[in-house]
């Protein structure tokens, strides 16, 4: 049986640390690796390169602020739809 985003994002709250690497933060925005790398390179994620590791990481508290960005355009696209 095929995991639901919730189960994912559970496991993923007991799994992931400060800083993600490009698949976590995938699958915490249930999306994939591409378009994460897409956000990165239009300055909506901003990677950052630990000391001492050829990667990129991005903060796990970036990823829930640019959700809860996404939460509040949602909700005001909502509401002017009704106003109409």
């Amino acid at each position: 049986m095929k995991e639901t985003h919730l189960a994912t994002w559970e496991k993923s709250q007991q799994h992931f640390g400060l800083l993600l690497r490009v698949r976590e933060a995938a699958t915490l925005l249930a999306m994939s690796e591409r378009q994460v790398w897409v956000l990165l390179r239009q300055g909506q994620l901003h990677g950052v390169h630990p000391p001492g590791i050829r990667a990129i990481r991005i903060a796990r508290d970036e990823v829930e602020a640019l959700v809860a960005s996404w939460r509040r355009r949602s909700v005001e696209c909502n509401e002017s739809a009704k106003a109409l």
